[in-house]
């Protein structure tokens, strides 16, 4: 076998402490600190932090342009939720990152997080939208849907049931657009 140089694309970050620290590690250290970072907020001040992160079209159009961000932290009442994606990201993320290179996964996720958030702010205008939205899910969920595209034939064993990822993203996707119609939440059917 031939030895050829990585392309510093696919190099890690930086090293710490012997281990490397890639773009997937480096965002799901900053989900997992600003998940800690609201919670204990939200128990020494109250949920009116939750509303200060949330995405909203009127605050975010009037100056507080931190909402296109901070909505994609989780809030804490969601745990179980967050634990889940935050495993779905870390398996999942590297791999896509380890395909595409550093650069271009890091625009994927940028993409996921800011697209939907101006759209959301744009949507405002027209009427059609006035809620708070806050949850990191579409992003993940769409680091998800990218491993699914790269690799649709690998098979994946969640709940003890084996699909494809291609059959897990088409379930997720009809399962969770299921519930938010069910509860008229139409702003996760569309992000």
């Amino acid at each position: 076998m031939l030895y050829h140089e990585r392309s510093e694309d696919y190099r890690p970050l930086f090293w710490l402490g012997g281990h490397p620290v890639y773009v997937n590690t480096l965002i799901f250290s900053l989900h997992v600190l600003a998940f800690a970072l609201v919670a204990v907020a939200v128990s020494f001040l109250n949920t009116g932090v939750l509303s200060l992160l949330a995405l909203g079209n009127y605050e975010a159009v009037h100056g507080e342009v931190w909402r296109l961000l901070t909505y994609t932290i989780f809030p804490p009442q969601t745990a179980i939720q967050f634990i889940f994606a935050m495993g779905f990201l870390v398996y999942f993320g590297r791999s896509v990152e380890e395909h595409v290179g550093r650069k271009t996964y890091t625009k994927l996720f940028a993409a996921l997080v800011f697209i939907p958030s101006i759209l959301f702010c744009l949507l405002g205008f027209t009427g059609l939208w006035q809620e708070n939205f806050m949850g990191g899910y579409g992003s993940v969920f769409g680091v998800f849907v990218a491993f699914a595209t790269l690799y649709p034939g690998v098979e994946i064993c969640i709940w003890f049931v084996n699909l494809t990822a291609k059959g897990w993203a088409y379930a997720l996707l009809a399962v969770l657009s299921l519930v938010n119609l069910a509860f008229h939440q139409w702003l996760p059917v569309t992000a």
